[in-house]
Order: structure tokens, then sequence, then C-alpha cells
């Protein structure tokens, strides 16, 4: 009986600095995925930096029809999601500087194509409120009214706790 708990100590005791050893390579497995993450986002961000200064140097040479193909390469590249907000303020950017050109047809297109890209309500509802000022730039009152309704529903829709939340 002695030897058998001297063995399970000499075991114990041979496994504890690998079970260790083990545990210190998965923490620094994940640190170095999280900091790889975090470069490719920093990446990511600066191409977007990038994308934003050429878009608005198109639009101020009036180069209109290379605004949706920039700004569809900010979109392109996939941001976390926390990020969405920065995708909205980028789309209500361009917005404002094609709604000062006259360029208001350009700009429901980029707001279009932010609503195909964009996932969160809350950028939904702010992108739909966008709709409805270009809309109202044209004395386009009734589709401005139905748009802002859309902005509505989807504010509403945001204030809900998720379903995953609840579980």
């Amino acid at each position: 009986m002695r030897l058998s708990r001297n063995v399970i100590l000499f075991l114990w005791l041979s496994l504890a600095p690998w079970s260790l050893w083990a545990q210190s390579q998965q923490e620094t497995r994940s640190q170095e995925i999280q900091a790889a993450s975090s470069d490719e986002v920093l990446a990511k961000l600066q191409a977007a930096a990038i994308q934003h200064e050429t878009i608005a140097l198109l639009i101020e040479q009036q180069q209109f029809q290379s605004v949706i193909p920039e700004l569809k390469k900010i979109l392109d590249l996939t941001l976390p999601q926390e990020y969405e907000l920065y995708e909205v303020q980028e789309i209500q950017s361009v917005v404002q500087e094609l709604r000062e050109k006259q360029q208001n047809s350009l700009g429901h297109a980029v707001v279009d194509l932010g609503l195909k890209y964009l996932q969160e309500d809350k950028s939904k509802s702010s992108l739909y409120l966008l709709k409805s000022q270009l809309y109202r730039d044209t004395r386009q009152i009734r589709e401005a009214l139905e748009v802002t309704e859309l902005a509505r529903k989807f504010y509403q829709s945001s204030l809900r706790p998720s379903r995953l939340q609840s579980q």
C-alpha cells in the first residue's frame, strides 16, 4: 500500500509541472491569437481611414461614379460588429458630402448599400433616418414619412433584449 501511495505522489508531482506548462502554452496561444486579431483589426481600421480620405477626394473632384465602389471597400473589410457604429458614421459623412453637392440619388444608393451590409437594428434605424432626410431634401414627403416609420420600427426593435440574453 505504501508503494502505491509513493507512486501516486511521484506521478502527481511529475505531471503537475506538465499540466502547468500545458496551461501556460494554451494561455500564450490565446494571447497570440488576441494580438493577431487586434493587429488585424488595426490594419482594417487603417485601410478604412485611407478609403475615407479617398472617398472625400473623389467627391471633391466630382468623380461621383467612384464613390460606391470605394465605400464598398470599407464595408468589405468585415470589421467586428462592435465597429458597426463607425461604419454608420462613415456612411453619414459620405451622404452629407453628397447632399452638399446635390447628389441625392447617389446618397440614396450609399444608404441602400449600407442597409445591405450592416446588421444591427440601431444602424438600420440611423440609415433609414438618413434616407428620410434625402427624401425631404427633394420634397418627397410621403417617401420620407415611410422610411421614418421604418427607422422607428428598427429603433424599437433595437430596444428589445435579444433572445440570447434572455436564455
